[in-house]
């Protein structure tokens, strides 16, 4: 019952209220015979730690999972934790240390025989790689983990993996390439059913078409990723997509429009406690009620944010794009 409220938690985002839940968790598993809930329970603890900016008793949650692992010789598990140490490091900025717990949960899940977790952890090798600035590498390992996705059937791997390629193609200035593996993303999540990567694709294609100056196409393609974040309480984009709306109805001079969403979007990062991009979002309300219709451009400067999807062979890495780093329009 912890770990069911822990995942809502997870949903909408409160992630200090996720870590109480998951303290609780530990302690119960801890008294238990069986060391397996307890290893789960400690590498959940160590992604919301990693997300919380506490790189240290994260990576020494992830680390005793490890070690729980190991001495029940549980393989798999094994490679699960080590897929955690290297999201943690990866989270807190530490590539090279993140690369190596990645290249091992890749070696172990060929020795396995897990054809699925290779591929789910070639994909985390790439974007490592994407973001040590090395996009051209990311390519490489996103299309050997695409052909292993596709031929063991896994299509929420080869689904990611679009996505991934999408970004880095982009990264590389291959914009044309890019759209057609987003769209190619969009399509197979909408096949499958994938609702989470049917929005962050939307949301993608929007940003390159609002790039291109096609902001009908691009505020288009916004509302229906919007839409779909509302529908599966997909709190934790919510509010960047809702940012990146107001910049599109402000660029379409709609300013009643511009300032409602802003005001949804600070709704929505108060709700999940992101604190920085609450501040953020009322200093570009602020900036707003100061300006007037005149000299609105378009936002420069974007990041993206790292974040995970879960499958059954253990965390994978994203990283969806935000509006926060960029200047607000005026």
């Amino acid at each position: 019952m912890l770990l069911l409220k822990e995942m809502s938690l997870e949903r909408l985002g409160r992630r200090a209220e996720q870590s109480t839940t998951l303290e609780e968790a530990i302690g119960i598993a801890a008294s238990m015979d069986d060391t397996a809930p307890l290893a789960t329970v400690l590498l959940r603890q160590a992604g919301v730690l990693a997300y919380l900016g506490r790189h240290a008793p994260a990576t020494a949650a992830a680390q005793r999972a490890l070690d729980v692992h190991r001495a029940a010789q549980d393989r798999p598990g094994e490679a699960e934790a080590l897929r955690e140490l290297g999201f943690v490091h990866w989270r807190a900025e530490a590539h090279g240390t993140a690369l190596g717990y990645a290249r091992e949960a890749l070696a172990l899940h060929r020795q396995l025989g897990d054809v699925a977790g290779e591929a789910s952890a070639l994909h985390n090798l790439a974007e490592i790689h994407r973001s040590l600035g090395s996009p051209r590498q990311a390519v490489e390992w996103y299309e050997q983990a695409l052909q292993l996705h596709w031929a063991c059937g896994h299509r929420e791997g080869e689904i990611l993996s679009l996505f991934g390629l999408a970004n880095a193609l982009e990264q590389t200035a291959d914009l044309a390439g890019s759209r057609r593996r987003y769209e190619a993303a969009l399509q197979a999540s909408e096949r499958h059913g994938d609702r989470t990567m049917q929005s962050r694709a939307l949301h993608a294609l929007a940003m390159q078409s609002c790039g291109q100056e096609d902001l009908d196409t691009g505020l288009a393609y916004l509302q229906r990723a919007v839409a779909i974040d509302r529908a599966i309480g997909y709190a934790h984009a919510l509010g960047h997509d809702l940012l990146d709306l107001s910049s599109v109805h402000l660029l379409r001079k709609e300013r009643i429009q511009a300032r409602a969403t802003m005001e949804e979007a600070l709704v929505w990062f108060t709700c999940t406690e992101d604190h920085e991009a609450a501040t953020a979002t009322r200093a570009r309300l602020e900036d707003f009620d100061a300006s007037d219709e005149t000299g609105l451009r378009a936002t420069t400067g974007r990041t993206r944010i790292k974040s995970h999807l879960p499958l059954a062979e253990g965390k994978v890495y994203c990283a969806f794009e935000s509006p926060l780093a960029a200047p607000q329009p005026t």
